[in-house]
C-alpha cells in the first residue's frame, strides 16, 4: 500500500499518532481562520482530496463544506485514529486512506480542491508530489497548501533531520523559502489568489488556481 514510502516514515508517524492526536492546535485563531479562507474557496457540492491528512481533524471539519473529501495519509495509525474522529462526529462523507502522497493515483481533473497541509516539507520530491497534485485538480480548482518553511535560524533543523530520520527519532525535513514554494507552485501555472505568512512567518498559507474552469 505504502511501496514508494520509506518504511521507517511510517514508523515513525505511527508511533507518535496518539500523542499527536492529543497535541493542541499551536494558534487556534490561525487555523480557524485558514479554515474559514479555505471554505470560501469551495465551490458548492465540492470534491476535496487531503493529503497527509493526518489524523483527520481538517478533513472532518470540512465535510459539511464537500460533496465528499477523500482524505489520506501514510501512516495506518493516523488512519485509525482519523477514521474514529468521523464516527465520532457523525461524518459520512469522508473516506480515509492509509496512502503516502508518493504512491497516490488518482484520475486526472477529478477535484475541485486539494489540500496539502504540513506536508509539502516532509516528501523527497516535492516538485514530482505538486506535478501529481496539479494533475489530479479541475480546471479552475484550487490548491491549499500550509507549510513550514524552514529557512534563516530554523535551516539547523534541516541539517540534523538526516541524522534523527536514520536513528528513527525525526522524520524527513526540506528546508526552502516561503518565496521559492510560491515560485515552484506558480511554475506548475497555477495564479496564486492569496499568500499567508502568519505569526511568525514560517509558515506560508498559500491558495493557487489552476487555469481554466467555467467562464
Amino acid at each position: 500500500m505504502n511501496a514508494m514510502t520509506p518504511a521507517r516514515d511510517i514508523r515513525f508517524w505511527d508511533r507518535i499518532s496518539e500523542k499527536y492526536a492529543k497535541k493542541p492546535v499551536p494558534d487556534e485563531a490561525v487555523y480557524q481562520e485558514k479554515l474559514r479562507i479555505t471554505r470560501s474557496f469551495l465551490p458548492p457540492e465540492a470534491q476535496i482530496l487531503e493529503v497527509g491528512c493526518g489524523t483527520g481533524t481538517t478533513a472532518v471539519a470540512h465535510a459539511p463544506y464537500a460533496a465528499h473529501v477523500h482524505a489520506t495519509d501514510l501512516s495506518p495509525e493516523m488512519i485509525r485514529i482519523a477514521e474514529g474522529r468521523a464516527r465520532e462526529a457523525g461524518v459520512t462523507n469522508v473516506t480515509f486512506e492509509a496512502l503516502g502522497v508518493e504512491a497516490l493515483e488518482g484520475a486526472p481533473e477529478r477535484y475541485d480542491a486539494i489540500l496539502a497541509l504540513s506536508l509539502l516539507h516532509l516528501v523527497a520530491d516535492r516538485g514530482a508530489v505538486l506535478k501529481k497534485l496539479d494533475s489530479m485538480l479541475k480546471p479552475g480548482g484550487v490548491l491549499i497548501t500550509s507549510t513550514a518553511c524552514l529557512t534563516g535560524a530554523l535551516r539547523i533543523f534541516g541539517l540534523i533531520a538526516p541524522i534523527g530520520r536514520a536513528l528513527g527519532y525525526l522524520p524527513l525535513l526540506r528546508t526552502f523559502s516561503p518565496d521559492q514554494l510560491t515560485r515552484e507552485i506558480e511554475g506548475l501555472g497555477l495564479k496564486t489568489e492569496h499568500r499567508w505568512l502568519p505569526g511568525n512567518g514560517h509558515t506560508l498559507f498559500l491558495v493557487s488556481r489552476k487555469a481554466g474552469g467555467p467562464g
